[in-house]
C-alpha cells in the first residue's frame, strides 16, 4: 500500500509539473503576441515579423490561435504583395482569425483592407495578360465576403470586360434584383501635420486615426450610383444572347423603380442605342446635358468609372462635365490623366497610344493655361512632348 501511494504521489507530481509547464508556455506565448502587437502599433513591421517567425504553429495554445492566424495573415500580406496564391492563403488565415474570435477591430480592419487592395491590384494587373486568372481572383475575393455586393460588382465588371458574359450576367442579375446601387460612404479626414485631406477605407480606421490625434475633421460623403452601368451592361448582355424582350423588360423596370437615379439618366441614351430605339437615342443624347445641371455629378461618375478601370466611361463623363464648366482645372487634369493611363495599357496599340497621347496633350495644355505654374502638368507635358518628339514644344515650355 505504501508503494502504491508513493506511485500515485509521483504521478500527481508529474501531472502538476506538466500543468505548470503548459502554463509557462502559455505565458510566454502571451508575452510574444503582446510584443508583436506593440511592434505593429509603432509601425516596426520588421520587428513584428521577426518575433512572429520564432513561433511554431503546432505549439500554439488554443487561447492564442486567433492571434497566430491573424499575424500569419499580416506576415503573408506584407511579404507576398505580388504572389496571388500567398495572398489568398493570407485571406484564408484572416477569416480563420475572425472565426476564432480575434477582437482587435482596428488591426483587423487595417489588415483586411490591405488584403483586399492587394488582391484587387493584382487582378487589375492581370486583366489583360491573363483575364481568367484575374477573374478567379475577384471571384475568390467575393466568396470571402458574400454579403458585400461591391465585390460582386467588381467581379461582374471584370467578367464583362474580359468577355466572360455568362459570369457577368449572373452577377449583374443578382445585383439588380437585390437593388444594389453601388453607393458607398466615403470617409475623409484632414492630416494634422500638413492639412492634407485623405480618404480612408472604412469608418473604423478613420476614427482610430482621429483618436490618435493624427487626423481631424471627419467628413462622410456618398459615392455616386453605379446602377446605370449595371442596367446598361445587363441590357447589352440580354441583347447579345438574343433575349430582346428581357432586355426591354429590365430597361422599363429600372426606370420604374429608380426614376431619380442620376446614373440611369446619364446612361439612358446608351441603353436606347443598345435596344435599337434610334429616335429615342437621338432625343436622349440631346437632352442629357440639359437634364443634369451640376457638373459635379459628371465628375463623380467619372471618378467612379476610373475606380472600376472603365476608361471610356470616365472620358465620357469628364467631357460632359467640361461641357458645363470648361475651365475646371481638376476635371481637365483628371481627363488628361485618363487619356494617359489608357494610352499606357498593354492592350493599347501603337497608333491608338499616339492618338491618346495627343488627346492628353490637348487637355493638359488647357489645364496649364488655367494654372501656368503647376509643376505636375508641366512635367507631364514635357514627358508627352518627348514621347512624340515635339522638340519645339519642349523648347517653348522650358523657356517659360
Amino acid at each position: 500500500m505504501i508503494a502504491k501511494n508513493n506511485k500515485n504521489f509521483k504521478m500527481k507530481k508529474i501531472v502538476t509539473i506538466m500543468f505548470l509547464f503548459c502554463a509557462v508556455i502559455a505565458t510566454a506565448q502571451k508575452k510574444q503576441f503582446k510584443k508583436i502587437a506593440k511592434a505593429v502599433d509603432r509601425n516596426d513591421i520588421a520587428a513584428a515579423m521577426e518575433i512572429f517567425n520564432t513561433l511554431n504553429e503546432n505549439e500554439i495554445e488554443a487561447d492564442y490561435k486567433d492571434e497566430y492566424a491573424f499575424y500569419n495573415a499580416f506576415t503573408l500580406f506584407t511579404n507576398a504583395t505580388d504572389d496571388v496564391d500567398q495572398l489568398l492563403l493570407a485571406m484564408d488565415e484572416l477569416k480563420k482569425a475572425e472565426e476564432l474570435g480575434f477582437d482587435d477591430e482596428v488591426k483587423f480592419s487595417f489588415v483586411e483592407s490591405l488584403g483586399r487592395q492587394l488582391l484587387v491590384k493584382n487582378a487589375s494587373k492581370l486583366a489583360n495578360s491573363n483575364p481568367q486568372k484575374a477573374l478567379s481572383i475577384v471571384k475568390k475575393l467575393a466568396s470571402f465576403y458574400p454579403d458585400d455586393h461591391s465585390m460582386k460588382f467588381n467581379t461582374a465588371n471584370l467578367a464583362y470586360s474580359t468577355g466572360e458574359f455568362e459570369e457577368a450576367l449572373f452577377y449583374y442579375e443578382e445585383l439588380f434584383n437585390n437593388g444594389f446601387s453601388g453607393e458607398q460612404d466615403i470617409f475623409k479626414a484632414t492630416r494634422v501635420k500638413d492639412g492634407k485631406e485623405e480618404i480612408f477605407p472604412n469608418k473604423v480606421l478613420v476614427e482610430a486615426a482621429i483618436a490618435k490625434g493624427e487626423y481631424k475633421n471627419l467628413i462622410v460623403e456618398k459615392s455616386p450610383s453605379n446602377r446605370g452601368v449595371i442596367v446598361s451592361n445587363l441590357i447589352w448582355l440580354y441583347k447579345n444572347s438574343g433575349q430582346d424582350a428581357k432586355a426591354k423588360e429590365v430597361f422599363v423596370n429600372a426606370f420604374d423603380r429608380y426614376p431619380n437615379d442620376e446614373s440611369l439618366k446619364i446612361n439612358k441614351a446608351d441603353m436606347y442605342l443598345t435596344l435599337g430605339m434610334m429616335d429615342e437615342y437621338k432625343k436622349a443624347t440631346e437632352a442629357l446635358v440639359d437634364e443634369v445641371s451640376d457638373p459635379k455629378v459628371f465628375d463623380n461618375l467619372g471618378l467612379a468609372a476610373v475606380q472600376n478601370k472603365n476608361y471610356d466611361e470616365a472620358i465620357k463623363y469628364f467631357n460632359l462635365s467640361l461641357s458645363k464648366n470648361p475651365n475646371n482645372f481638376v476635371t481637365l487634369y483628371n481627363l488628361g490623366a485618363i487619356y494617359l493611363e489608357k494610352g499606357n495599357l498593354d492592350s493599347t496599340s501603337y497608333d491608338d497610344q499616339e492618338k491618346l497621347y495627343k488627346s492628353a496633350i490637348d487637355v493638359f495644355e488647357k489645364a496649364l493655361k488655367i494654372k501656368p505654374e503647376n509643376a505636375n502638368v508641366k512635367g507631364t507635358l514635357l514627358s508627352l512632348y518627348g514621347a512624340l518628339e515635339m522638340q519645339d514644344k519642349i523648347d517653348a515650355l522650358q523657356g517659360k
